[in-house]
């Protein structure tokens, strides 16, 4: 299986952004398609929901959750549902050996 341009450009795009500082490292640990679920989960929300809030559309976020493995989409897209979903109250948790995770932030 060949790497599509999709996660070729997250590569390029995610070190880009970092490196001219226009996000910090710490906020690329949205990376997985089930720490995307886990995080509905935990708030109770719909995809639609999300859609909103996010605005990213409803199509792109039911195409990113199902499965395992990386998001494949935008580094825009991954931002959008991380401010969304940490906006709302989930603190996304970078790979440090055990993988990434997310949970309910303390308030």
């Amino acid at each position: 299986m060949s790497i599509g341009y999709d996660v070729v450009s997250i590569v390029f795009d995610a070190k880009w952004l970092v490196k001219s500082k226009r996000i910090k490292r710490d906020t690329m640990s949205i990376t997985q398609r089930s720490q995307l679920r886990a995080a509905r989960a935990l708030l109770s929300r719909s995809q639609n929901r999300l859609a909103e809030a996010s605005g990213v559309l409803l199509a792109t976020i039911k195409r990113l959750e199902p499965g395992d493995g990386i998001l494949a989409t935008k580094v825009e897209t991954m931002e959008k549902l991380r401010r969304a979903l940490e906006k709302a109250g989930v603190e996304f948790i970078a790979e440090n050996g055990g993988g990434p995770g997310v949970r309910l932030r303390t308030r």
